[in-house]
């Protein structure tokens, strides 16, 4: 997140407003982030109307890893395993 503010700005600010910020964060991608969700929207869409017929078509959550990164990997075994700790996994859920 830029808010184009510097750091110790930021910090003086009511909290009212770090909490209006975040709300509108978690629903709102910020600029940077639409864009790189567009282009890889844009990037599948090349893809899939290229592809073979007999490929599977690529979706845009498959080039960008950053926003599943934190999600459980399942091994062949059928077992939830992640590389994060239970506790790393609510913190970071947090921070979304």
């Amino acid at each position: 997140m830029h808010f184009r503010v510097p750091p110790h700005e930021v910090l003086r600010w009511p909290s009212n407003s770090l909490q209006l910020i975040t709300t509108y964060a978690s629903k709102v991608p910020f600029p940077e982030e639409r864009i790189e969700i567009a282009l890889a929207e844009l990037h599948a869409t090349l893809y899939n109307v290229n592809k073979a017929k007999t490929s599977t078509a690529m979706k845009a959550s498959k080039l960008l890893p950053i926003f599943d990164a934190w999600e459980k990997q399942t091994e062949a075994g059928g077992e939830d395993e992640s590389r994060y700790s239970p506790v790393d996994l609510s913190i970071m859920k947090n921070l979304r």
